[in-house]
């Protein structure tokens, strides 16, 4: 390939890149290159807590971006649902994705909303613990005073 067709793609990428975030001038180009670093920082930061020692891959990235330029989280919150993973293996990013995407739909902004809720469902799930051991002891336990008439009532069966 010829160093002029090579600078055409390369100028034309940039061009491309620059239209699709609507740069038109020096401070909005500055702006994109703030972002682009805070969510790079972000990328590393949430590989690293993965214990990924490799890079990621381009759909894991695309993960990263869509919690945090779509769904607006913060690393804090996405923190919260790092460590609903600590009882996986193998945690995936769809896991992950999953956890995030619940908390977007119950429109959970704050970590403290995050927060909330977890404790929320904690609660939930221990009245529901209590309730099952409840329901499990409301029968009234058969009596058998004599054994004689059971064993004599199975060997008639």
């Amino acid at each position: 390939m010829n160093a002029q067709l090579y600078i055409e793609i390369i100028f034309g990428a940039v061009a491309d890149a620059w239209y699709k975030n609507n740069i038109k001038t020096w401070s909005d180009l500055d702006m994109y290159y703030e972002k682009q670093e805070k969510l790079n920082t972000i990328k590393k930061s949430i590989s690293k807590k993965l214990g990924l020692n490799r890079s990621l891959t381009q759909y894991e990235e695309a993960y990263i971006e869509k919690w945090i330029v779509d769904f607006g989280f913060s690393l804090d919150i996405i923190e919260l649902a790092l460590k609903k993973t600590t009882s996986k293996s193998n945690p995936s990013f769809d896991y992950i994705d999953k956890i995030l995407c619940d908390w977007k739909d119950r429109n959970l902004k704050t970590v403290n909303d995050v927060q909330s809720f977890l404790e929320q469902m904690k609660v939930k799930k221990a009245e529901i613990k209590n309730l099952e051991k409840k329901s499990y002891n409301n029968y009234e336990q058969r009596k058998y005073d004599n054994f004689d008439n059971l064993y004599a009532n199975a060997q008639k069966a």
